[in-house]
């Protein structure tokens, strides 16, 4: 059930007939909230493919489509979603990031996991 992020319905005690309501109100919120994101996330699918239409062949592209469905994922993670060895997920990924299109959040060198966006 995605609930808002502030939301404090189940750790309030009292009659369910006001907490339902308001258990209610945060799952609205947080529906909301969600498709926001899934907005988002199209929206940088979008300018992801258009910002590698340059790179010949359908890696980019399924690269891309899998970031969008695991908008946080390792290298690992992305190949084997996107049907591609490791070795094209970390050339891709790189060249993503080099473009603004990705970010690397662990700040690592090995085992690193990158989001989208």
């Amino acid at each position: 059930m995605p609930l808002a992020p502030h939301g404090l319905s189940w750790r309030r005690s009292g009659a369910p007939r006001y907490l339902l309501p308001l258990w209610l109100s945060e799952i609205r919120d947080g529906a909301l909230g969600a498709l926001a994101e899934l907005d988002q996330i199209a929206l940088w699918q979008q300018r992801a493919l258009a910002g590698m239409a340059d790179l010949g062949g359908s890696n980019p592209a399924r690269l891309i489509a899998a970031l969008a469905a695991r908008p946080y994922a390792t290298a690992e993670d992305l190949a084997h979603a996107a049907s591609v060895s490791r070795d094209t997920a970390e050339r891709l990924l790189p060249k993503l990031h080099a473009r603004g299109l990705l970010r690397e959040i662990t700040g690592r060198g090995r085992y690193r996991l990158w989001a989208a966006g």
